[in-house]
C-alpha cells in the first residue's frame, strides 16, 4: 500500500471534516420531501408562508388570518409562487336551468375539498341514488382510520396529535398509524395548503396539512371531511339560517357557496349549527372585506370558529358511525364544548 504524505493526510482530513459539517448544517439536502410526485421542486414552506403573510398584510392592513386561507388558495396571489397539483381551471356546465362553475376531478371545491367523480356528480345533480354522507362504501369500517404522516411541520404535527386525541375522547373514531392496510390517509404538506377528500375512497388518500394548518381546529375540520362530511353552509336547508351576499364574493368563486340538494345529502337530523367547525366564516371569499354570509335575523352574529368540535359536530360523527352504542356508558355528549 502506498503511503500518503503528511500534507496529503491533512488535506484529506480537512475534506472529511468539511463534508461532515455540510451534512450537519444541511441534513436534508434535496430529498424526496423537497419534490412532489412528478419531480417538481417544492419551495420551502416557511419562505412561501412569509411571502403570503406579507402580501396579506399589505393588502388588508392586518396580520395573516388562518381562517381566510381558503380564499388565498384560489387567488392570483398564489399563482406562480409554487407548484400545486390541484389547479385553478373550471368547466362551465348547465344544470337546473342555470350555469355553474364546477371544479374538475382533482381540483379544489369549496376551498379545501378535493373534487372526485362521486362528489362532482352530486354537485351536478347527476347522482340521485345515494346520500352524500351515509353511503357505507364511503365510510371507514368500524370507524378505524389508518394514516401515514410525511414531512409535517412540528407545530402541525403537535396539533395533529391533539386533534386525533379529541376524536378518541369524544367519538368512536380511531385514527391509527398504518401497518399494512390498503385504504389509508396519506397526510403531507402541499406547501401551506389545507385540503381533504370527502369520505373514504380507497387506497392512498391524500390530505394536505401545510404550514398554514397548524391550528387544531383546522385539522379537526379536514379530518371531518375525510370521515364523510361537507361544509355546514352547504346543507340543503341553509337558506333558512344564512343569507349569501353574492355581490361581495370574489368573481369566479361563487361556486363555493352552492348548496346540495336534499335528495343527495342529509344533515342526519341535526339542527343548523353556526358553531360547527365545518362552517365558513363571515368573510369567506370576500372581494371587498364585507360579509359574504350572515345569519338570518342576526347580521352581527359571527361564526366560522376553528377551535374545535361543537356539540352538533360530535353528535353527527357519532350518529354517522353508530357510535352511540359504543359510547353508551360514557357521558361525552352532554358536557363537551359550548356549554
Amino acid at each position: 500500500m502506498m503511503k500518503m504524505k503528511l500534507s496529503e493526510q491533512i488535506r484529506l482530513l480537512i475534506y472529511f471534516v468539511l463534508c461532515i459539517q455540510a451534512t450537519l448544517t444541511n441534513p436534508q439536502g434535496t430529498r424526496d420531501d423537497d419534490v412532489d410526485e412528478e419531480g417538481h421542486l417544492i419551495r420551502d414552506d416557511r419562505e412561501l408562508f412569509m411571502e403570503v403573510a406579507d402580501e396579506w398584510d399589505s393588502r388588508w392592513g392586518s396580520p395573516y388570518d388562518y381562517d381566510k386561507r381558503d380564499e388565498l388558495l384560489q387567488e392570483d396571489l398564489y399563482k406562480d409562487k409554487r407548484y400545486v397539483d390541484v389547479d385553478k381551471r373550471y368547466v362551465d356546465v348547465d344544470r337546473t336551468g342555470r350555469d355553474q362553475k364546477v371544479p374538475k376531478v382533482g381540483e379544489l371545491f369549496e376551498g379545501d375539498i378535493v373534487m372526485d367523480e362521486s362528489l362532482r356528480s352530486l354537485v351536478l345533480g347527476e347522482d340521485t341514488k345515494r346520500d352524500a354522507v351515509i353511503d357505507q362504501k364511503y365510510l371507514w369500517p368500524r370507524g378505524r382510520v389508518p394514516y401515514v404522516l410525511k414531512g409535517l411541520d412540528n407545530d402541525v404535527l403537535k396539533s395533529f396529535y391533539e386533534a386525533i386525541q379529541d376524536y378518541n375522547t369524544h367519538t368512536c373514531i380511531r385514527f391509527v398509524p398504518r401497518v399494512f392496510e390498503t385504504d389509508y390517509l396519506y397526510i403531507f404538506p402541499n406547501q401551506s395548503m389545507c385540503y381533504s377528500s370527502v369520505g373514504r375512497h380507497g387506497g392512498k388518500q391524500k390530505i394536505s396539512l401545510g404550514l398554514g394548518c397548524s391550528r387544531k381546529g383546522i385539522i379537526i375540520h379536514e379530518l371531518m371531511h375525510s370521515l364523510g362530511f361537507v361544509h355546514e353552509q352547504s346543507r340543503p336547508d341553509r337558506d333558512k339560517y344564512v343569507k349569501i351576499f353574492k355581490k361581495n364574493i370574489k368573481k369566479g368563486l361563487e361556486h363555493n357557496f352552492d348548496k346540495f340538494s336534499g335528495k343527495l345529502v342529509t344533515h342526519l337530523g341535526s339542527p343548523y349549527d353556526y358553531d360547527s367547525v365545518l362552517h365558513y366564516n363571515n368573510h369567506a371569499f370576500s372581494t371587498n372585506g364585507k360579509d359574504t354570509i350572515q345569519a338570518v335575523g342576526d347580521s352581527d352574529r359571527r361564526f366560522g370558529q376553528r377551535e374545535g368540535f361543537s356539540k352538533n359536530d360530535l353528535r353527527q360523527i357519532n350518529k354517522l358511525y353508530n357510535c352511540e352504542y359504543e359510547l353508551q356508558n360514557e357521558s361525552l355528549m352532554n358536557d363537551v364544548l359550548y356549554d
